[in-house]
């Protein structure tokens, strides 16, 4: 299933959220961030833009994405 983001209706009705990102191979989290609107999906568009950039989530994000799988992303809590 493609990544959706959040439109702007959900967005403003969500507010800030803690987002994790869990790797689909494992079911391991491997980051977990604070953010508003799309925050979550800036670091797999982040990913894909910089691809010489070491910062280890977006390493991750790359290898699962090579195997043709898909970060979950999940929220934790929002409001």
């Amino acid at each position: 299933m493609p990544y959706t983001e959040f439109d702007d209706l959900a967005a403003t009705k969500i507010g800030w959220y803690v987002y994790a990102l869990r790797d689909p191979r494992n079911n391991q989290v491997f980051y977990i961030g604070k953010g508003k609107r799309n925050r979550w999906y800036a670091h797999i568009t982040e990913a894909r833009e910089k691809i010489n950039d070491p910062k280890l989530k977006l390493q991750k994000i790359r290898e699962i994405e090579t195997e043709g799988l898909e970060v979950e992303a999940f929220i934790i809590r929002s409001g």
